[in-house]
C-alpha cells in the first residue's frame, strides 16, 4: 500500500519548558501510523530561550524532523509559512498543532480515519472542554461571533490549533497576499465555506509548562484587530 505523505506544521516561540516532551510524544504517535510517511516541521518564531537548540537536537537525531527559523512574526504567519512549505513540497496532508502539549495525540487516529474514510477535505478539533481556563474558551467564542457577523460563516472553534486537511485545499489560497493576523481563523472560515469540513470532539489539555506566548490582554487586542481586518476578507 502506498503511504500518504503528511507534513505536521508546529510553530513555537519560547517553549523550552514543553517542546521536548511535545515532540517526543508526537513522534511516537506518528511513527505508529504505518500508512503515513511524515515530516514534522518545527518553525521557531524567533525564540529567545533554548527552544531552538532543543529542536535542533531533534533535527540531527530524527530523520522526520525539519527545522525552519526566522524572526518573530506571530503564530498565524508562522502557520502560513508552514502551509506553504507543505504545499510546495508536494505533501498530500497537513496537520497543524501547537507546541505546548495541549494537543493530545490520542485523538489523531480519529482525525485520520475521518479524513480518509469519509467524503471530507478537512477535519478540525472541537474543544468541548478546555483545561487552560474559561477566559480562553470565552475568547474563542467571541472570535466565532465576530467571524459570523463579518462573513455569515459559523465555525464553533475557528482558532483551534488541532486540524488535519488535504493540501489541495490550499491551491487557490496561497497565492493571495494576507495581512490578517489570525490566519488560522480565516482558514477555518475558508474550509467551512469552500470545502467539506468535519469535526472531532477533543479535550484540550493544559500546557506541559511555561506560559502562552499570546497573553490574555493580547487576545482581546487580536480579536478587535480581527474585527477590523475581517471586513477586508474574501472567502
Amino acid at each position: 500500500m502506498e503511504k500518504r505523505t503528511l507534513c505536521v506544521v508546529m510553530p513555537l516561540f519560547n517553549e523550552e519548558a514543553s517542546i521536548r516532551k511535545t515532540v517526543e510524544e508526537w513522534l511516537t504517535e506518528l511513527r505508529r501510523v504505518e500508512v503515513l510517511d511524515f515530516t514534522l516541521l518545527l518553525i521557531d518564531d524567533g525564540s529567545t530561550d533554548s527552544s531552538l537548540s532543543i529542536i535542533r537536537e531533534f533535527e540531527v537525531d530524527s530523520k522526520e524532523v525539519v527545522v525552519k527559523t526566522g524572526p518573530n512574526q506571530g503564530h498565524g504567519k508562522s502557520c502560513l509559512d508552514g502551509y506553504r512549505f507543505a504545499f510546495e513540497g508536494g505533501f498530500e496532508l497537513i496537520l497543524q498543532l501547537d507546541s505546548d502539549g495541549q494537543c493530545d495525540p490520542r485523538y489523531f487516529p480519529r482525525f485520520l480515519e475521518t479524513l480518509t474514510s469519509s467524503d471530507c477535505d478537512a477535519v478540525y478539533g472541537l474543544r468541548y472542554y478546555r483545561k487552560d481556563g474559561y477566559i480562553r474558551y470565552l475568547v474563542s467564542r467571541v472570535l466565532s461571533v465576530i467571524a459570523f457577523c463579518k462573513t455569515g460563516i459559523w465555525v464553533f472553534d475557528p482558532n483551534v490549533p488541532y486540524r488535519l486537511f488535504r493540501a489541495q485545499t490550499l491551491s487557490s489560497l496561497l497565492s493571495r497576499e494576507f495581512t490578517i493576523s489570525l490566519y488560522n481563523v480565516y482558514l477555518a472560515l475558508y474550509h467551512k465555506s469552500c470545502w467539506k469540513l468535519r469535526f472531532v470532539s477533543i479535550i484540550f489539555r493544559d500546557r506541559w509548562g511555561g506560559s502562552p506566548s499570546v497573553k490574555l490582554g493580547s487576545l482581546w487586542t487580536l480579536g478587535f484587530q480581527f474585527w477590523v481586518e475581517s471586513g477586508k476578507m474574501k472567502i
